[in-house]
This record gives structure tokens, sequence and C-alpha cells, in this order.
């Protein structure tokens, strides 16, 4: 990922902010803007089908820069310690608008980190809401992954959808282990596109809708006729 980083934007544009054995912090750009963008990769330590540059180019569309967070040693956030990651972007997002967005492991990330950041929305294409092997038996995906964590100190997401944040996910009919335990709400969209997998994102991208997407849920847009205008049946979930 910090390859792509560098043959897109160059050296002076990239910083990295903190790099450990377990968590890095990106920024592109000098952080202006009135929105913090914080983008949560995957299991590939990317966006999952979608290029990095292009949520750079989304993140400053809707008037953003990108700061990028990456679990490292893929453990779906349960070796990343909150406190820590609150101090280390605290400087970054201190009164801007804070926007989380994900896909994959990332989009489980999206919405963990609401639970600790002052988040105005998060936005998760293809969430799991969990990998733990007794919450979701029939999931045989990542296990190299999942294997290794040694403690699970957020198994699912029940907990993470607060009341101060607005949640956008979006998922395929393939992955109906993680979201059937959706239900939307007041604060809360969640979007089936049956004719989608795990690719939900990239699908977007290649009817050329991502950013509008992404832009109609900060914007209060119909995110439904947005991606029926693609010719995507969709329904919202719960």
């Amino acid at each position: 990922m910090i390859k792509q980083f560098l043959r897109r934007f160059g050296r002076q544009s990239l910083q990295i902010v903190h790099d450990d054995d377990n968590l890095r912090i990106a920024r592109l750009g000098k952080g202006e803007g009135a929105r913090a963008v914080l983008c949560f990769t995957g299991v590939g330590l990317g966006m999952g089908g979608v290029q990095t540059e292009e949520f750079v180019g989304i993140s400053q569309r809707i008037g953003g820069s990108s700061i990028f967070v990456t679990d490292k040693r893929r453990t779906w956030f349960n070796g990343i310690d909150p406190a820590d990651l609150q101090r280390r972007l605290e400087p970054l997002i201190d009164g801007r608008e804070v926007v989380t967005l994900g896909n994959s492991m990332g989009a489980f990330g999206a919405i963990w980190a609401t639970s600790f950041l002052p988040v105005a929305s998060a936005i998760a294409f293809a969430p799991q809401f969990s990998v733990h092997p007794g919450i979701v038996p029939r999931e045989t995906r990542w296990r190299e992954w999942r294997d290794r964590i040694e403690a699970w100190h957020y198994p699912d997401l029940t907990r993470h959808f607060t009341g101060g944040a607005r949640y956008f996910t979006f998922n395929g009919a393939e992955d109906e282990e993680h979201w059937s335990h959706f239900k939307s709400g007041e604060n809360q969209t969640h979007v089936l596109v049956p004719e989608t997998g795990h690719d939900v994102a990239k699908t977007f991208k290649e009817r050329g809708i991502l950013g509008d997407v992404i832009a109609d849920c900060l914007a209060g847009g119909d995110v439904l006729r947005r991606i029926e205008s693609a010719g995507l049946a969709c329904r919202r979930i719960g």
C-alpha cells in the first residue's frame, strides 16, 4: 500500500504519522479541509478492489483530507489499543467533522471506531459483523488471519453502533451471515445489493456510482435511488 501511495502522490505528500508492529497511521497532504476522512484498510492492506487514490479523490471531493488507519496484524482491531489510537489521531481530527470509511475488515474498523472517536458518519462496504468462529460459525474466509487473534476484545459489532454517529453499510448477498445482524433504524441505513458479493464497492466503482453513493450518504441523498439508477436492485435491511 505504501508503494501505491508513493507512486501516485510522491514522497512529499505522504506523511507516516505513526508506525509500529500493530498500527500504521498515514496522512496525505497537510490535513486541510472541513472533514477528516479516516480510511480503514482491509486484510489486503488496501481498500478492496478500489485503488487507494480513488478513495483519496473521493475524500477531496467531499471536502476532506485522507488519513489511513491500518491494522497491520489483521486482527479486526482486536490488537489495536483505542486509547493509543485516540491520542495519535486527536491532533489530526480536532475541530473537524470526522467520517470513517472502509471495506471488509476496514469496514468493520470504520464502525468499530465510532465507539472511541467523535465520528459523525461511518460508511462501510461489505463489513463483517464478526469473524469470531463462535459467532459466525459458517464463515470460513480469512481463517489464516482470524486464527492468529489471541484475545477477542471486540468479537462483534453489537456494542459499536452508537447514537452519536450515522451509519451506512452496503453488503452483497454472499455476506448474509454478517448483514443479517444489521437492523436499520433512525441513524442506521443498512443496504443489501443482492446482485453483488463481497465486492460491492468494486461493483459501485465499475458502475460509476461509488463517489456519488458516498457523497449521498453525507449529504442526506437517496442512496437507494442512486444505486438503482445504476441498474442494481437494492433494499434496506431490517
